[in-house]
């Protein structure tokens, strides 16, 4: 660079010149922002957008002498890495024989249709001699270069040259310049429409709006509305050159209609509007799903989509059901359609209906008719004559296994109370108890322990509810209490009588042997030594 700058002015640009006309060698101050630029590490941004990062199109002397070099290098880096991300598109949707759809956009997507363009545009100039490119395709890469283009600025390089197989690549471009001309046309027609706007409802005493950049959103809040809201969907068109506002959709009375004022008003009849606004509202009506309520002089009317058509329903004023079904249609029948002709087979004129909140009538019917059920729930309770039901007393020798000892069922609860009382305690060391069984109409329902070891069991019968509910059971636990408590009454008594008997005897017996003469005494034996003989 020192030699270099030894040269005078004149030198320095005959030299550039005569490289430049000769070998199309690009500035002095271009190689070394490209050395610069190749030297410094690229990061891996394949998971980044830059689709709105414009094409740096000045040289770098330009940039440099107008504090762009930023700008210069980073265009720099998007073209290089927009240049190997065709290559890698090309690869990933070409199956050897066709090139898939997604090419083209994988790429724009990422880097967009100017830069993507620019490249092609590159790769063409530099390969303008190969035969297997398109004339039209080599004719659209020349006009980039044109003058309106800014081809005495546009500078470009080798290093920017897609290396695919160029038949592939020839029809990469093809693609890419239907995307473009499509692309072109969308933006002749787009700048009519700024935004879209969504009114809750028209006749609220305070209209609330909420605008929307692009239709789709505007319409899934439209239909996320209530039908019974006077709702409303339109655009705001751009101020050039005027600006003003139009409703393109509205709910009248439950049906989502389109407003045709726009054919009638000055520039709203326009192609944008006909095609990317009328055309996609009227394909969103005709698959969207319905739900419509009304009210009629002497009834309610029910209807919404379904798989096969319209399911109906037709309500009394009393919310009671009158009628309903499923109307079977072909698809080819509006919501309007199928309502009046199903109000017409019920003598009821669908001009008369005022549209009311479906989820209101539907809240309505369904308490009624809860209503109507339990009622009817009752009706048949009382007309269902009560089953016969019958309690009997088993008593069992071992609680756990009733066939190890005595066992004894069908008993009243007294003969119970008595066979428990005749089985001792200690024979088998069992648990024994008097357990009650439950049939009605002769078919057995259920057993339980009445009393265990002379404990009578109501805590344990009646954590099960069907006991705790049954009349005859709830009677047995009671009787079964009173004779308990007899029983031990009785047998506490019994004890306290043979305890006094006992002690008169004792009594009587010390008495007589006081009463004896002392001579009438017995007298005491000598006692026997060893060896004496008693005859």
């Amino acid at each position: 660079e020192d030699l270099w700058n030894g040269f005078d002015e004149d030198f320095q640009e005959a030299v550039q010149k005569y490289f430049s006309e000769k070998w199309n060698m690009p500035k002095k101050e271009d190689v070394v922002s490209e050395i610069i630029e190749k030297a410094a590490p690229v990061p891996d941004n394949s998971a980044q957008v830059y689709s709105d990062v414009p094409v740096y199109y000045e040289p770098f002397s330009y940039a440099k002498e107008n504090d762009e070099v930023d700008l210069y290098r980073t265009s720099y880096r998007l073209n290089s890495e927009c240049k190997q991300a065709i290559h890698e598109a090309i690869a990933d949707n070409y199956d050897g024989m066709y090139l898939g759809d997604g090419a083209v956009d994988q790429v724009v997507r990422q880097y967009g249709m100017e830069r993507v363009g620019y490249i092609l545009a590159n790769t063409l100039h530099h390969k303008s001699y190969d035969g297997r490119f398109s004339p039209g395709n080599k004719e659209w890469a020349e006009q980039v270069s044109t003058p309106e283009h800014n081809a005495d600025r546009m500078t470009f390089r080798t290093d920017w040259v897609v290396d695919s197989h160029p038949a592939i690549l020839d029809g990469f471009v093809t693609m890419f310049r239907e995307k473009l001309e499509a692309q072109k046309k969308l933006e002749q027609e787009q700048p009519f429409v700024k935004q879209f706007y969504v009114v809750e409802n028209l006749q609220a005493a305070s209209l609330k709006i909420e605008r929307f950049g692009n239709l789709d959103d505007a319409m899934s809040q439209y239909q996320a509305l209530p039908s019974h809201y006077m709702k409303a969907l339109g655009v705001e068109k751009n101020p050039d050159p005027l600006p003003g506002a139009l409703d393109i959709l509205q709910c009248r009375n439950g049906i989502d209609t389109i407003v045709e004022d726009y054919k009638t008003v000055p520039g709203w009849d326009n192609p944008y509007i006909q095609n990317h606004v009328v055309q996609p509202l009227q394909g969103s009506l005709a698959v969207q799903d319905v739900e419509l309520a009304y009210e009629l002089p002497d009834a309610y009317f029910h209807i919404q989509t379904c798989e096969d058509g319209f399911d109906y329903t037709l309500y009394n004023k009393d919310f009671t059901e009158r009628d309903g079904g499923i109307l079977e249609t072909d698809g080819d029948k509006s919501v309007q359609e199928a309502m009046t002709e199903l109000l017409a087979e019920f003598g009821c004129d669908a001009a008369e209906g005022k549209v009311m909140d479906a989820a209101e009538l539907r809240e309505q019917a369904d308490t009624v008719a809860e209503q109507q059920a339990e009622v009817l729930k009752e009706k048949l309770a009382a007309e269902r004559p009560v089953p016969e039901e019958t309690l009997s007393f088993y008593v069992a020798e071992c609680l756990e296994f009733t066939f190890a000892g005595e066992f004894h069922d069908h008993l009243t609860m007294e003969e119970a109370l008595e066979a428990y009382d005749k089985i001792p305690s200690e024979r088998m060391n069992a648990d024994k108890c008097i357990g009650f069984c439950i049939e009605e109409d002769g078919g057995f329902v259920g057993m339980y322990e009445l009393v265990v070891n002379d404990k009578v069991q109501r805590e344990n019968i009646n954590s099960i509810n069907y006991f705790r509910d049954d009349r005859l059971v709830q009677q047995a636990i009671s009787d079964m209490e009173k004779l308990m408590a007899a029983r031990q009454q009785s047998k506490e008594q019994e004890r306290g009588s043979t305890k006094k008997s006992v002690l008169d005897a004792l009594r009587s017996l010390k008495a007589k042997k006081q009463e004896q003469p002392a001579q009438e005494q017995p007298k005491p034996q000598k006692s026997k030594k060893r060896g004496d003989i008693e005859l």
